[in-house]
């Protein structure tokens, strides 16, 4: 699926600690809004700093994101 709108938000990064096997994860959120008659707000949750980073997301900017 996919969906098209303008970065309205970017959240602060989050820190996760597995309690099975003690990894730490991060995962950054973004929140979409989408263009027509009745526009909605969407959030995604990308897990790794280094993915986020390399997507260069930034509030105001059109995106298509692409999800399952």
């Amino acid at each position: 699926m996919e969906i098209q709108g303008k970065v309205v938000a970017v959240l602060n990064p989050q820190t996760y600690t597995s309690q099975k096997n003690g990894n730490t994860y991060v995962t950054n959120q973004f929140v979409i809004e989408t263009q027509g008659q009745y526009p909605k707000k969407v959030a995604f949750k990308v897990m790794g700093e280094d993915k986020f980073a390399q997507m260069q997301i930034a509030v105001g900017g059109f995106y298509n994101v692409s999800f399952d």
